[in-house]
């Protein structure tokens, strides 16, 4: 299973590394313009606009990683390939349909609940850890991991279709 997952696994990682830095860029920039010394200035400062930018940039970002043509990416295309010849030898292409079609939903819920506000739920939770603004930052961010590994996923599901050139 592993193989098959390998290219999501590794874009999530790496989507986990820059939603890191711009959220941490995003607290820098609006302490910065705040003059604010303390963290409880700068939660208080990010206004509904700049947090549906800093979504749109996880989001972005998520897909730039997605498309990508990795070694990983490459790799499970080879493997989804046979997969798809093991589990309908007579008609790949059908199974290869309905696995891309599957990620492809999975793919945009993740986009879309990435671009809208957090739930109240996810607020009250992180509170505790992160403020308000650290958790409007969070949110989009952790939305962002789903859309790149399901992206990259998908990028290897579509080149291990059959009657795609590799």
């Amino acid at each position: 299973m592993y193989r098959f997952v390998r290219a999501g696994i590794l874009a999530g990682c790496l989507q986990t590394a820059l939603a890191t830095i711009v959220a941490v860029m995003a607290l820098v920039q609006v302490g910065m313009q705040q003059g604010a010394s303390s963290p409880d200035v700068v939660t208080t400062a990010l206004d509904a606009d700049r947090r549906a930018a800093f979504a749109l940039v996880d989001v972005l970002l998520a897909a730039c990683i997605a498309m990508l043509r990795t070694r990983a990416v490459t790799r499970s295309a080879g493997h989804l390939a046979s997969g798809f010849r093991r589990l309908s030898p007579r008609n790949p292409d059908r199974a290869a349909a309905a696995l891309i079609s599957q990620l492809l939903l999975a793919l945009f819920g993740f986009a879309a609940l990435a671009l809208r506000p957090p739930p109240d739920w996810f607020q009250i939770v992180a509170a505790p850890f992160a403020g308000s603004l650290r958790g409007s930052l969070a949110w989009p961010a952790l939305m962002s991991i789903g859309v790149a590994a399901f992206g990259a996923i998908t990028h290897a599901a579509i080149l291990g279709r059959p009657g795609m050139t590799g």
